[in-house]
């Protein structure tokens, strides 16, 4: 019993670490900068600039953001895009469920850089990596979720990632989107703990 309790509180010390030190800063400033380039409509110029291409391997097009974020910052940095499509109402769940899917399929950067010094190939690795997220979105939104409703006001003319009668302040936009990043993180506390006590007790 006292070994077990040692290892509750271990892993508490490990997934704490990792919420308040990893998670919550990369949270709070993506989800800042989402929202500001959201209030700016940025998100929604470069939405319908990579829609079409996009669009047809089942991505919503700020997915881009996403591949970017995920490609160039840390694992955790595409949550804060996925929440922004998961708040769009035009977009489907098929296209969130392709979306997610190739988040999981590519390469992360705290992964790939530190790798670089042993010789891995950077251009090679992006490359293949995009692919493999492309593929996977496109295999997830026609062939696993092809069961799924579609939206009919789901289509290139109608996306739109900010809300026409809402324009806070850049100040306004910063702040909601920094407390959505720590709400985000202290949610994630508790699965994180669940997660990682099942995984040091298998060991």
């Amino acid at each position: 019993m006292q070994d077990f309790v040692v290892l509750i509180m271990d892993t508490g010390k490990t997934v704490i670490h990792m919420a308040f030190y990893i998670l919550l800063p990369i949270m709070v400033v993506m989800m800042a900068l989402m929202r500001f380039l959201e209030r700016n409509h940025v998100l929604y110029y470069t939405a319908r600039f990579l829609s079409p291409l996009l669009f047809w391997f089942g991505l919503p097009g700020i997915g881009a953001f996403a591949m970017l974020q995920i490609s160039l910052i840390s694992f955790a940095a595409p949550l804060s895009t996925l929440a922004m499509v998961d708040q769009d109402k035009v977009i489907e769940n098929k296209r969130i469920a392709a979306t997610l899917a190739m988040v999981f399929t590519m390469s992360q950067a705290n992964s790939i850089f530190p790798l670089l010094v042993v010789g891995l190939n950077l251009w090679v690795t992006l490359a293949t990596s995009i692919g493999g997220g492309l593929l996977a979105a496109a295999a997830t939104y026609y062939f696993f979720t092809r069961g799924e409703p579609h939206k009919k006001q789901d289509k290139l003319s109608s996306e739109k990632p900010f809300q026409e009668g809402e324009r806070p302040g850049n100040m306004q936009a910063l702040l909601k989107g920094g407390q959505e990043g720590v709400e985000m993180s202290l949610r994630s506390i508790p699965m994180w703990m669940l997660a990682m006590l099942v995984v040091n007790l298998l060991k």
